[in-house]
């Protein structure tokens, strides 16, 4: 371990060289949070480029995020690290943080991509920022063909299309959001934001297959939360949307008519939907093309009466005798 020719250095000199995101809080103020990048940090602690650096002995908290693009099998993936330490030197250009012992490293993020979109190009950046900000995962902005190409590139992950509500508002139906959206050969699924606070506007997103809405008044850091737990698979709306979704799915009374049974393939393929498989996933497992489950699914899809996977999915959970 090198040492400054003050002696003053009391942990080893910053040797990582790997873009690092650090998140930085006075102790005892989680809100007061500053977002600094890094390629000067060790295993004992970082220095932090900035212009307003706190006071040597000031205690922190700290959010590391280290991406692991180097390692081929974790590419896209992000080790995060929370820590508590110490400023122990403060200069005009920046301050170097002691780490304290006992840091915790937290679950490695899985293949997650936010691609938001819309006409409102400024939103869009700052919701961008945030988001790769607070949760570390990767996210871009653009039109959505922009999406579509990346798919192809990279058909490992798990996308998320974050659009605009006013763009469906001026005139892209929901049910031909997935459509338009144009991702094949990866998981996509799709989130609203930006909209008016209506619960006819929740209650046809969710209907739609929408995995979850946020609402114009909503501040960024409900937004991250939501945008979290839609990563983890779960759906995010008030509990009386959630509610009044799976009563119209499983009330008797408006449950729909099968005007004609279903094959057993066909119900070899809603199970599978239903245990939440790809259109790419289903075809390896019963050794069929994508555009042969394309085409059974369409023929469900009319059968049960269902728009989406989300509808198809409630039904089966009722229905479905294989």
């Amino acid at each position: 371990m090198k040492k400054s020719s003050l002696g003053k250095r009391k942990t080893e000199r910053f040797d990582l060289e790997l873009p690092a995101s650090v998140s930085v809080a006075k102790s005892g103020d989680a809100q007061d949070l500053v977002q600094l990048l890094t390629r000067d940090i060790c295993s004992q602690g970082a220095f932090l480029n900035t212009r307003a650096p706190l006071p040597e002995g000031t205690q922190v908290n700290l959010r590391l995020m280290v991406p692991l693009d180097h390692i081929p099998e974790l590419k896209g993936r992000q080790s995060q690290i929370q820590a508590s330490g110490t400023v122990v030197r403060s200069h005009d250009n920046g301050m170097a943080i002691q780490f304290d012992l006992g840091y915790q490293l937290l679950p490695i993020r899985p293949h997650f991509f936010i691609h938001v979109t819309g006409k409102n190009k400024l939103l869009n950046e700052l919701l961008t920022r945030h988001v790769t900000a607070e949760l570390g995962m990767r996210a871009d902005h653009g039109p959505m063909e922009k999406l579509a190409k990346r798919a192809e590139e990279e058909n490992s992950t798990t996308y998320l299309a974050l659009v605009d509500y006013l763009d469906i508002r001026a005139g892209l139906p929901l049910s031909e959001l997935e459509e338009a959206i144009g991702v094949k050969g990866a998981q996509c699924v799709v989130a609203l934001f930006n909209a008016q606070r209506d619960q006819v506007i929740a209650d046809s997103a969710l209907r739609h297959g929408a995995r979850g809405i946020f609402f114009a008044d909503d501040s960024l850091d409900h937004v991250a939360r939501g945008l979290e737990a839609i990563s983890k698979g779960e759906l995010w709306y008030a509990r009386e949307v959630l509610t009044r979704g799976l009563q119209r799915e499983i009330d008797p009374e408006s449950s729909p008519a099968i005007p004609d049974p279903l094959t057993r393939k066909e119900k070899e393929i809603l199970g599978a939907v239903a245990a939440g498989s790809t259109n790419k996933e289903i075809a390896e497992q019963l050794f069929i093309s994508v555009h042969t489950v394309k085409t059974h699914l369409y023929n469900v899809y009319r059968k049960i009466n269902a728009s989406n996977r989300l509808q198809a999915t409630l039904w089966a959970t009722k229905n479905l005798q294989l």
